[in-house]
């Protein structure tokens, strides 16, 4: 009797590598099951919040900012801020959890930037994509028609020519026709490579002109 005992527990016992063996097929089916209706809360969220700007489903609401409007959401391992700032910054970042709330804007000059994108397009893409910048400079243009602020430079060799647009989302963009000099704030949306009816540079949204 004892001996059958023995036997028996030694049947019940199973080593972790064996059980894994055993079910992997199914531990596969769960991770792929996981990651799939993470991917689809994440993309939901970012697709609302990004290109319909309507508020996250799958993130819950974790906080409001001292300026009233701006919203923080937070999902599974990602973080939502929705800034509506009257005057100041007004678009929406999507990251991780440490995603930090921003709403003083990087200033950087035309001539400086010129260089650092004609030099490393790529470079300059990753390290303004979706940041809030400002810009103090003489515009060279300006779209009435799309309301639009355009600053421009080339150098004196004309080899390059950088262009940087601010659509302007409340102010009409002819009230500052005259001006020797604007500092205009925005969110870098995309960049624009060279063709033949526009020269490379940057497209920035949700701008507005410091009074």
């Amino acid at each position: 009797m004892k001996k059958n005992r023995k036997a028996k527990k030694q049947k019940e016992k199973i080593g972790l590598i064996k059980w894994l063996k055993k079910n992997y097929k199914k531990i596969i089916i769960i991770i792929i099951l996981i990651i799939g209706a993470w991917s689809l809360m994440y993309l939901t969220d970012k697709t609302r919040v990004l290109k319909d700007e309507k508020r996250p489903i799958f993130a819950i609401k974790t906080g409001v900012y001292s300026d009233g409007k701006s919203t923080e959401y937070m999902g599974l391992g990602y973080k939502i801020i929705m800034y509506k700032q009257i005057g100041g910054r007004y678009d929406t970042k999507i990251g991780f959890w440490n995603l930090k709330f921003i709403d003083k804007p990087t200033k950087i000059k035309l001539l400086d930037f010129a260089i650092e994108y004609t030099n490393n397009p790529k470079d300059t893409y990753k390290k303004y994509k979706g940041e809030y910048i400002s810009i103090t400079e003489k515009p060279y243009f300006i779209d009435e028609k799309n309301n639009v602020i355009r600053f421009q430079y080339t150098d004196p060799d004309g080899k390059y020519t950088t262009i940087l647009d601010f659509y302007l989302m409340f102010q009409p963009a002819a009230t500052y026709k005259d001006k020797e000099e604007l500092t205009v704030v925005g969110t870098v949306d995309n960049f624009r490579n060279k063709s033949k009816k526009s020269e490379k540079g940057i497209i920035i949204k949700n701008a507005f002109v410091k009074e």
